[in-house]
């Protein structure tokens, strides 16, 4: 990652298990905005592609919604317009 936020579909919760949780801050997607943009994401992938797992995603939006992490560089989490989630907001920085 070069300080982008990224979304992971992580139905199985093992995602974390393959980063480096040194360098990044993960969450749920709390905030109303960042909810709305992975949304609009997923819709204009399923636009784009057609996907059936974009569709079946949307459809069963407010499950399948907790299965994705947010994750953020650490460094960026100062810079970001919304907060990732009331949890993170208390994290100190570095």
């Amino acid at each position: 990652m070069t300080g982008g936020m990224a979304y992971v579909y992580d139905p199985e919760g093992v995602a974390e298990d393959f980063m480096n949780l040194e360098s990044i801050l993960t969450c749920a997607v709390e905030h109303p905005h960042w909810e709305m943009q992975l949304k609009g994401l997923i819709q204009r992938h399923l636009d784009e592609t057609g996907s059936r797992i974009a569709e079946r995603i949307l459809s069963n939006w407010e499950s399948e919604r907790r299965n994705f992490l947010q994750v953020c560089p650490k460094e960026m989490v100062s810079r970001l317009p919304y907060p990732l989630s009331d949890e993170v907001a208390k994290v100190p920085a570095e």
